[in-house]
C-alpha cells in the first residue's frame, strides 16, 4: 500500500477551500461586489486597493453567512450584490521609508453599505428581493462598543445593524 504525502501547506489550502464552499445550517450565501473600484471608501490600512476589496468581500461573506444561518430557512439561498461601501473614518497616508498608512476613525464618523438581495428557494425561485441602504453613526463614546467592534475585524461595525435588518426582514 502506497502512502500519500501531503505537505502541511497543501493541507491548509485544502481545509480553507473546503470551509469557503461550505454552507451554514443549510442556507447558502453568494456575495458579489458590484463595481467595487467605485465604492466610496473601501481601502484597508496596509493593503492595496485590490487586496482590500478581496478582504472586505471575504469578511462580508462570512458576516452574511453567519447571519443567514440564524434567520433563513434550510435550503434557502441568499444572493447579495454590494453596490457601495463606506468604511468609518479615512486613510491617513504617510510617506517615507518606514511609513505605514493608517485608518483614522473618529467618534463622529458614519459608515455605510448599500446592497440588493434575493432569497431563493431550493428550486431557484425568488421568494423575496429588495434593496437596503445601511447608514449608521459610529459611536465610539462607549468604550464597550469600541472594544466589542474593534475585535471583529474590518466589517465588525456592520454586524449589529445587519443583524437588526435580518431580524426585521426575515422574521415573520
Amino acid at each position: 500500500m502506497k502512502h500519500l504525502k501531503i505537505s502541511p501547506l497543501k493541507l491548509l489550502v485544502l481545509a480553507i477551500t473546503t470551509l469557503s464552499f461550505s454552507t451554514f445550517a443549510g442556507a447558502s450565501v453568494k456575495l458579489e461586489l458590484i463595481d467595487g473600484k467605485k465604492f466610496t471608501d473601501y481601502e484597508l490600512s496596509g493593503q492595496s486597493r485590490q487586496r482590500s476589496l478581496k478582504t472586505i468581500k471575504k469578511d462580508l461573506h462570512n458576516l452574511f453567512s453567519n447571519l443567514s444561518a440564524d434567520y433563513l430557512k434550510d435550503k434557502q439561498s441568499l444572493e447579495i450584490d454590494i453596490t457601495n461601501i463606506d468604511l468609518p473614518g479615512y486613510i491617513h497616508y504617510t510617506f517615507g521609508h518606514a511609513s505605514q498608512d493608517i485608518r483614522v476613525v473618529r467618534s463622529s464618523d458614519f459608515y455605510k453599505v448599500y446592497f440588493t438581495f434575493r432569497v431563493k428557494s431550493e428550486d431557484g425561485k425568488i421568494i423575496q428581493q429588495g434593496q437596503h441602504q445601511l447608514r449608521e453613526f459610529l459611536d465610539l463614546s462607549s468604550s464597550i462598543h469600541h472594544r466589542r467592534n474593534s475585535s471583529r475585524g474590518n466589517v465588525g461595525f456592520y454586524k449589529q445593524p445587519l443583524k437588526e435588518w435580518f431580524k426585521e426582514t426575515f422574521t415573520s
